[in-house]
């Protein structure tokens, strides 16, 4: 199994913040109230600078008599999350607990931004998956439509950008995992990735590759990863098992980057968090007494910062990560953040739980925000709440200019073994560098690094010399500055 380096620094020792004079995390934003129950939040995954995206909360609403999937959009970031006063309705209300966990998705391609929603509702004896569709320029959400018609569940739906044109869409019924694609205009039949011997199979999928956990058919508890591939069809590889003592459950990607797992065990009768980068398993929950769920790690991406004050030069860094989890004794629960040397508690009456990232950052004067929402029942219902941890990027040259005339286009074909092509695009007379790096931030490769002319340019890497992992290529022009991210797969 291929392996990433995540940077933790003090991440997973908490720490008393109360006599430091700064904190990452912002104050809890309450996004939603009134007479109704809100709950399974998802955010869609959209690119923060792209001219006309749009970010989407979705959740479920339910009423004493309905229950409905809604949308609310993100107006803006800073220190807290502004959120539109308006819901939009999103699926057509029908009898109460019927419709949940809804997840979203964003593309753009080139009619606009695309949005795709995906949620299970309930008719007459089984779980269905039903979605709906946005077009930026529209007003409404499509009429919802369904995409399984069993008498059995279908459950844990999924839903990520797969091309510049297509979403894939996956979730579980019974023992398998299927799939379908999405594009504006259809979804394809239902497929089959994989089947497990048993119904307790659970997965996540992120960044290219999908990884579950189930049972083998001699009772061995079993995490298994299957990269996908597009190139020149898709396809899932061959499944890569691991084998443990104790049951595994609620594998989770590591987001924006999905080559590290989160995953719950068994541990003296509570749940136990561990993260597995590779082969290797570290317990970041480190309390027995407690039981862990439903933990989140966000990996700040790359950063370029003026961090060198010497000869004043730039250079590329992780500079944190954010990791979300819940907490449960007898006599309380809670949720935890952790970010570099910092820790909160949010404790409240009632449960916090079922956080989520948006896996894309905003940045606003000087700061990165991560943005996270989840579901709390402190006021006596269950509504959505919010809150913001910002990373402050200091002695930047000029801030980031993110101008629709430059262009840095992703890798073609990607995953890739042993090449693969970049193409970029400037308008104005410029000096160019492209260079690759590895997820230590280390430069491992130089692209271009020249005086270029406007125009359109492609340029191919030969990673033949490299070993398989997750790689990011750099372009900078001017003031202007992309990063991307590649996967070689050998």
């Amino acid at each position: 199994m291929k392996k990433m380096i995540v940077l933790f620094t003090a991440l997973f020792v908490p720490t008393l913040c109360s006599a430091q004079s700064y904190t990452p995390f912002g104050k809890v934003d309450t996004v939603t109230t009134g007479e109704c129950d809100d709950s399974d939040p998802a955010l869609s995954h959209i690119p923060v600078f792209s001219g006309n995206g749009q970010t989407w909360l979705v959740f479920a609403r339910n009423t004493s008599i309905t229950s409905e999937i809604v949308g609310k959009k993100l107006i803006s970031v800073d220190t807290m999350a502004n959120w539109d006063s308006m819901l939009v309705p999103i699926s057509v209300t029908s009898t109460p607990f019927s419709q949940r966990k809804p997840d979203i998705a964003k593309l753009s391609p080139s009619r606009g931004v695309f949005q795709l929603a995906a949620w299970e509702y309930k008719k007459d004896t089984a779980w269905n998956i039903y979605y709906s569709k946005l077009i930026a320029d529209d007003s409404t959400w499509s009429t919802p439509q369904p995409l399984t018609h069993d008498t059995v569940d279908n459950t844990n739906v999924r839903i990520r950008p797969l091309t510049d044109s297509t979403f894939l869409i996956l979730w579980k019924r019974k023992s398998a995992i299927l799939y379908s694609l999405a594009t504006p205009l259809t979804c394809t039949a239902p497929e089959t990735v994989s089947v497990s011997t048993s119904d307790s199979v659970e997965f996540d999928y992120a960044d290219w590759n999908l990884v579950w956990t189930s049972r083998d058919t001699s009772g061995k508890n079993i995490m298994i990863r299957q990269w996908l591939s597009t190139y020149p069809t898709l396809s899932f590889s061959a499944p890569d098992t691991l084998f443990f003592e104790q049951s595994v459950f609620n594998p989770q990607l590591v987001w924006p980057y999905g080559d590290a797992v989160l995953f719950e065990t068994l541990l003296n009768s509570n749940r136990e968090v561990y993260l597995m980068t590779g082969s290797y398993a570290e317990d970041v929950s480190n309390d027995p007494l407690a039981d862990y769920r439903n933990a989140r790690l966000f990996t700040v991406p790359l950063i370029t910062k003026r961090g060198d004050m010497e000869n004043n030069a730039l250079r590329t860094y992780f500079s944190s990560d954010v990791l979300v989890m819940e907490r449960y004794t007898t006599t309380d629960s809670m949720l935890l953040f952790f970010s570099g040397s910092y820790s909160d508690t949010l404790r409240t009456a009632g449960y916090n739980r079922n956080a989520k990232f948006e896996p894309d950052m905003h940045y606003y004067s000087g700061y990165e925000h991560v943005l996270v929402v989840w579901e709390s029942n402190r006021s006596g219902r269950s509504h959505i709440y919010s809150r913001t941890v910002s990373f402050f990027i200091y002695d930047v040259k000029k801030e980031p200019s993110y101008l629709t005339s430059f262009s840095l286009e992703q890798n073609y074909p990607n995953p890739f073994n042993p090449s693969t092509k970049i193409q970029y695009r400037i308008p104005n007379a410029e000096f160019v560098t492209l260079k690759v790096y590895d997820v230590l931030g280390r430069e491992v490769a130089t692209l271009v690094n020249e005086k270029k002319s406007p125009g359109t340019y492609e340029v191919e890497w030969n990673a033949s010399a490299f070993s398989s992992s997750v790689y990011f290529y750099r372009l900078t022009s001017g003031d202007y500055t992309a990063v991307k991210k590649l996967l070689l797969l050998k």
